[in-house]
């Protein structure tokens, strides 16, 4: 499966993509420090599930979300903040995100989260599996 990781900080690009690696060895994680860099990754290959820090450029990561969703409505977005109260959360929801993982007490979720996306996507759509796999 393709995974895109957008987060600032290479602590937590590697923290999480060495996670996901080390559980699922033959998994494709990329990985994009900006906005502008997950974009251009995105647009030249789809990724099923996207892992995005929402506090990235001025609120450009709400954009991102919406880009996805008109690319890819299959999609699964898993939106990660420091910042969790209620209406923020709401927010992230309202724009798009399948999942929000607070990005400091719950980041070692993130694995079995992927885990369960890509067994819905299956589930959902067979066809997808092979997007997946691919």
């Amino acid at each position: 499966m393709k995974i895109l990781i957008v987060d600032q900080s290479k602590l937590i690009l590697g923290k999480i993509e060495e996670m996901l690696q080390s559980i699922y060895p033959q998994m494709n994680i990329f990985t994009a420090s900006s906005i502008e860099e997950a974009t251009i990754l995105f647009k030249a290959q789809l990724h099923p599930v996207v892992v995005i820090d929402m506090n990235l450029d001025n609120s450009a990561s709400f954009h991102f979300l919406k880009v996805i969703k008109e690319t890819c409505q299959q999609c699964s977005i898993v939106a990660m903040s420091i910042y969790n109260d209620k209406l923020f959360v709401e927010n992230v929801m309202n724009a798009k995100a399948d999942y929000f993982v607070d990005k400091y007490e719950a980041a070692d979720n993130i694995p079995a989260l992927i885990n369960k996306i890509e067994a819905d996507l299956i589930r959902k759509n067979p066809l997808v599996a092979k997007v997946i796999q691919a």
